[in-house]
C-alpha cells in the first residue's frame, strides 16, 4: 500500500454468503425490493442500483451491467 495517514488504512470490503443467501439477494432484486408481500428495499433504489452509472456505463451501484442482445443482465462478482 501507498503512504497513507494512520487513521486512513484500506480495508477488505465484501460479503462472504451462502448459496442460499445469494439466491435470496437475486430474488429481492429479481422483485424489484419486495420480499414475503413486504416492500424491503425501495423499488427506486433497485432500479437506480442496476442501472448503468455516469461514470462507467457497465456499473451501477453495487452491480456490473452485463449486456444482452434482449437486454442488460446484472451481476455480483467476488
Amino acid at each position: 500500500m501507498r503512504n497513507r495517514p494512520q487513521r486512513h488504512r484500506a480495508r477488505p470490503v465484501g460479503l462472504q454468503l451462502s448459496a442460499p443467501d445469494m439466491i435470496k439477494i437475486g430474488e429481492l432484486y429479481r422483485r424489484a425490493g419486495v420480499w414475503n408481500g413486504q416492500q424491503i428495499v425501495p423499488a427506486d433504489w433497485i432500479e437506480q442500483s442496476t442501472s448503468p452509472s455516469a461514470l462507467n456505463p457497465d456499473y451501477g451501484p453495487f452491480w456490473w451491467i452485463i449486456g444482452e442482445p434482449d437486454g442488460p443482465g446484472d451481476v455480483a462478482l467476488g
